[in-house]
């Protein structure tokens, strides 16, 4: 079953059983209606993490940063309360070509390196299919500009660009009580660092 199929099916099925809220302490859901909790989305291409699905939507709100224009429209329609920007992030801002992939989720900044990728079922995502420049800047130059937005929690899910984006949001991720960053322990996009650099920067 593949990627669209299978995420049609989980939003169908979630509006006929809903999945269960989280039962939230009548102070804590107050405080949070009023000052919801922040969370960042870098790469967000197949809709938020299931982590936050117990949360009612009054009590958080999405950044979501998404460059390729074919995950525009992938996250569910129960999550209205996002802001999606069309850009990518780096350590600097500029103009970069968009490696476009057979899944758009699996698309990146870094070019796919083949040689590894197909010695594993999931190569079909990876197969190129074209190229689009974006535009690309830093973490802390967006949050900058939008002064209603800060970090309280960090995904990172780049293809490649995993150290990248935390060096252009040092300032954001100060106030962060939460990062998760998707790392690498074979070299899926050429150029790309490995879990061991990430996890030094990161200490």
């Amino acid at each position: 079953m593949n990627f669209e199929i299978r995420d049609r099916l989980g939003r169908a099925l979630n509006t006929i059983f809903p999945k269960a809220r989280l039962e939230l302490a009548p102070r804590l859901a107050a405080r949070l209606v009023a000052d919801p909790l922040r969370v960042i989305d870098v790469g967000g291409a197949m809709g938020p993490d299931k982590r936050w699905a117990g949360l009612p939507n009054s009590t958080i709100r999405f950044l979501r940063f998404e460059p390729n224009a074919r995950s525009q429209s992938d996250w569910p329609v129960e999550h209205r309360n996002y802001l999606s920007l069309a850009i990518g992030l780096a350590d600097k801002a500029g103009e970069r070509p968009l490696h476009l992939t057979k899944a758009a989720f699996a698309s990146s900044l870094d070019t796919p390196n083949e040689r590894v990728l197909r010695a594993f079922a999931t190569w079909p995502w990876y197969v190129p299919v074209g190229m689009t420049d974006v535009k690309v800047d830093t973490l802390d130059a967006c949050i900058a500009r939008l002064p209603d937005w800060r970090a309280d929690f960090v995904k990172v899910d780049a293809e490649g660009e995993d150290l990248e984006v935390p060096k252009g949001g040092r300032r954001t991720l100060e106030n962060a009580f939460g990062v998760q960053i998707e790392v690498a322990f074979i070299q899926r996009n050429l150029e790309a660092p490995l879990q061991p650099e990430v996890d030094l920067w990161l200490r």
